[in-house]
């Protein structure tokens, strides 16, 4: 509220005039501000848990896959399995010579 005093011809004090504004409707758009505000960091603390232990969850499982083929026995398990594939792929060419002669 808002007060001035109004004055009479003769320059004294006649009346106040007193202005009011009804702000309701600000505070209340104020207060759906805030709430919509606590919401979205509530949101956003979930998430990061969320994504915290989502990371975990993975990286842990990855590291044990990752050290496994890394391994020697890993090596030697590939190097066995390009050795026969190369023994299967030089069959199948020389039946296909063989085949087409």
């Amino acid at each position: 509220m808002r007060c001035r005093p109004a004055r009479a011809m003769n320059g004294k004090i006649a009346d106040i005039v007193a202005v009011t504004r009804d702000i309701s409707e600000r505070k209340a758009n104020e207060r759906a501000l805030i709430a919509a505000r606590d919401m979205a960091e509530q949101a956003s603390r979930a998430k990061s848990r969320f994504l915290a232990n989502m990371s975990h969850e993975l990286r842990t499982p990855l590291k044990r896959h990752h050290r496994l083929l890394r391994s020697d026995d890993a090596r030697d398990v590939r190097r066995a399995g390009h050795a026969a594939l190369s023994r299967i792929c030089a069959a199948h060419s020389r039946e296909r010579s063989h085949c087409s002669s």
